[in-house]
């Protein structure tokens, strides 16, 4: 079993059980922060459909499209759904809410 196999095995095992997380810790002996962390990052995965939100162009203009503070693409804006695509089905674009 694979350690992200093994910690959504753990999630899923706290979900069903009644205890909070902390007490379900330490019956299972393991770290809280660890559980925590698995959970958020599992959750976008587990929890959360990929989707897109679509969009309508109404006029030809430049669309800019911020990645982080360093990284900055700008293209047609009737690019821009091509581009969202091509990026979400390389596993390269998540949402965040």
């Amino acid at each position: 079993m694979s350690k992200e196999e093994s910690w959504k095995q753990h999630i899923e095992d706290w979900q069903k059980s009644g205890p909070s997380q902390q007490a379900f810790c330490q019956q299972r002996h393991i770290k809280a922060h660890n559980l925590h962390y698995w959970r958020k990052r599992l959750a976008t995965t587990v929890d959360k459909p990929k989707t897109l939100i679509p969009i309508n162009i109404l006029r030809s203009v430049n669309a800019r499209l911020q990645l982080g503070s360093q990284v900055s693409i700008e293209l047609p804006a009737e690019s821009l759904p091509d581009l969202l695509l091509a990026l979400r089905d390389r596993g390269l674009l998540h949402a965040a809410t």
